[in-house]
């Protein structure tokens, strides 16, 4: 293993060395399509390295990549929003446990599903991502739904 990893870390070293040709072409090899040209020369480095590591470490599971896609959406349109981890705001909760809250007269309830926390018939990958639809503003969803900020755990 120690082998592979400085072999890892000889090609990301050799990465660094290409020119934007040369990277535009290792980007085809890796990933079987062209190139996208609005990609920094600094980008192509990083995601020809990332792949080449994730190809020996394994690769990101799907609630990460769910996650991360979050991350880059959320940012994107709001670089002040609060980003929370779904991962940590779903522990402490058993999948069909159900969440009720009231704002503005209306009842309102969040069914917590293997893929995340379903309401108004759309799964949300956080509490606080629920809590934004409802009220069109930033929150933390386990503030908004009156739960313990620790995930219930004393």
């Amino acid at each position: 293993m120690a082998e592979l990893q400085s072999d890892v870390e000889a090609a990301i070293a050799e990465l660094k060395q290409l020119s934007l040709e040369e990277l535009r072409l290792r980007w085809r090899m890796t990933f079987a399509k062209t190139t996208p040209m609005n990609l920094p020369r600094h980008l192509l480095v990083y995601m020809i390295a990332y792949r080449l590591q994730a190809d020996l470490h394994g690769d990101l599971g799907k609630d990460q990549r769910r996650y991360l896609d979050t991350v880059g959406k959320t940012v994107g349109q709001d670089p002040e929003a609060e980003i929370s981890n779904p991962e940590a705001e779903r522990k402490g909760f058993k999948i069909g446990t159900l969440l009720v809250r009231e704002h503005e007269g209306v009842q309102h309830r969040v069914t917590v599903t293997p893929e995340g926390f379903l309401w108004g018939g759309r799964t949300y990958t956080s509490l606080s991502a629920v809590a934004k639809a409802i009220t069109g503003t930033n929150w933390n969803g386990r503030r908004f739904f009156g739960l313990p900020m620790d995930g219930g755990r004393s």
